[in-house]
């Protein structure tokens, strides 16, 4: 599989930035992005929770294991499963 150069909009940088679509994610991929990102969700959390919004009122994809890329790994065997990303800045962005 290729990969496909694009851009995306930054709001930190409030400009176009250069990301490639990257196909056929490996495990290590997965789990590089899940130990970027889960610290991220997790706090996000918790700030929600301190500002007092309820378990029931957190957007569920904050709290979903349905983010949980190492446990994605385990799917990478399946043919019909085609793993892919956005790298930004040299980081998996989801």
């Amino acid at each position: 599989m290729r990969d496909y150069e694009t851009t995306l909009y930054s709001l930190s940088a409030a400009k176009e930035v250069r990301a490639v679509v990257r196909c056929g994610l490996t495990a290590e991929d997965l789990a590089e992005a899940e130990l970027e990102w889960q610290p991220v969700r997790n706090e996000i959390v918790q700030q929600l929770l301190g500002k007092g919004m309820s378990d029931e009122e957190i957007p569920v994809h904050f709290q979903n294991s349905h983010w949980n890329w190492i446990r994605k790994a385990g799917y990478l065997q399946w043919l019909a499963y085609a793993p892919f990303g956005i790298e930004c800045s040299g980081k998996i962005q989801g």
